[in-house]
């Protein structure tokens, strides 16, 4: 048969040493496996405690057990045991009776070598098959349970969860049993299903793929970004999806936190000159397609030098530090940013105001300063409102315009271009 059944054992159990000699000689021969024989079934009984057997092929007519009740014996006590029934008497015992009772197959007396070894051997081709499948899944659920990163099974297109490990559980907050039954998309932040799904959808056609960044609503209230391996796999005879999950919230926090001071000025706590020019350049993109007003607020620190050679650096940083809080605390939050442009200059962008909303905010800048105890220093400010089809160079230049014309003028005041 071109397969090798040397480690396969077969117990014949019949009264009849003719019917067991040549049962056993056709399937040493045709099959190369192994042979066990007891002529009553309390023997054979006995030999299946004692010994491992993978098929056992039963006369169903002999003294004392016999028949249906011994193979529901067999299968009751040896679930695992593949069970032929043997007979001559087959109107005694039909086909239905003996599946029904846990048999596998049925042999008629008397029998032709060629189906018996046939229906053996496709018997231990069967066994083959779910023994390597199990295999499979026990060592697949031992990798399942002890991964160090949160898994998930899901199924259907509501990904529901039909399996959830322990560390995904750890990770998440969430007891298994709530888990269990649940759609993956009810820990997911809503704003983001769209994507999942798709993705998911996606990865269908080719088996596999990565979501980054998937937030999940942890048990504890607390959001936490997550990356996604997805697998379509076979699992216990099922279509899943299986679901990696790996913590990179401390990353991207620290990513988030990296991006800040390279965009932030440390002195001020105002965005520095670095992330000033993509702002400007984005901001204006907006305003052309969405319609909205947008200004840009220059400030200079007046006389700053004098400040910084007159009373040393340190006074001279508690100038600007004025100045940057003068300007959080006269902008909007959410919308409008300020920077830090240069030595003692300051920009400010404002989104959705026109030049008189921005001499408002302006005046309150100045007043903001006048009334700090840190410092006396003075701010000149100038004021470009933006008109297409400038670009940013062009709306630097049409505020810093605006600015020096209050430096001409004797400082201390605004202009708008």
């Amino acid at each position: 048969m071109g397969s090798d059944f040397s480690s396969r054992t077969v117990l014949l159990v019949d009264d009849e040493p003719a019917v067991r000699d040549v049962m056993a000689r056709i399937l040493t021969e045709r099959l190369g496996c192994k042979i066990a024989a007891e002529s009553s079934a309390e023997a054979g009984l006995d030999r299946m405690r004692d010994e491992s057997v993978d098929v056992l092929v039963a006369d169903m007519i002999m003294p004392g057990l016999h028949g249906l009740e011994f193979i529901t014996r067999v299968r009751e006590a040896w679930p695992g045991i593949d069970i032929v029934v043997l007979t001559g008497f087959p109107e005694k015992f039909p086909y239905v009776d003996v599946a029904q009772a846990g048999a596998r197959d049925f042999i008629p007396k008397p029998f032709n070598p060629g189906e018996v070894e046939a229906k053996i051997a496709r018997i231990f081709e069967e066994r083959r098959l779910r023994e390597g499948q199990a295999f499979a899944e026990e060592k697949y659920r031992r990798l399942f349970e002890l991964s160090m990163n949160g898994m998930l099974l899901v199924q259907g297109e509501d990904c529901r969860i039909v399996d959830a490990n322990r560390a995904f559980c750890e990770l998440s907050g969430y007891a298994e049993d709530q888990l269990l039954g649940a759609s993956l998309f009810d820990v997911i932040d809503n704003g983001e299903v769209p994507r999942v799904k798709s993705g998911v959808a996606l990865f269908a056609e080719g088996g596999q793929g990565t979501l980054g960044d998937v937030p999940i609503r942890a048990a504890g209230g607390h959001d936490m970004s997550l990356d996604v391996n997805v697998t379509f796999v076979s699992f216990g005879g099922e279509a899943l999806v299986m679901m990696v999950f790996r913590d990179v919230t401390e990353v991207r926090q620290l990513e988030q936190r990296l991006k800040q001071i390279a965009e932030t000025d440390e002195l001020t706590g105002l965005a520095n000159k670095r992330s000033f020019r993509a702002r400007l350049e984005w901001t204006i993109a907006r305003s052309r397609g969405e319609g909205f007003p947008l200004t840009l607020v220059f400030v200079d620190v007046d006389d700053f030098k004098k400040c910084n050679d007159t009373f040393g650096h340190e006074v001279g940083d508690r100038a600007l530090r004025a100045v940057g809080k003068a300007i959080r605390s006269s902008i909007r939050t959410g919308g409008d940013e300020g920077f830090r442009y240069g030595g003692d200059e300051f920009a400010v962008l404002l989104p959705g105001a026109d030049s008189d909303q921005a001499s408002v905010v302006a005046r309150r800048m100045k007043d903001q300063l006048a009334a700090s105890i840190e410092t006396k220093t003075t701010i000149s400010i100038g004021i470009a409102q933006y008109e297409a089809p400038m670009d940013a160079s062009a709306f630097i230049c049409a505020a810093d315009k605006a600015l020096y014309a209050v430096k001409a003028r004797g400082k201390n005041g605004l202009s708008v271009a």
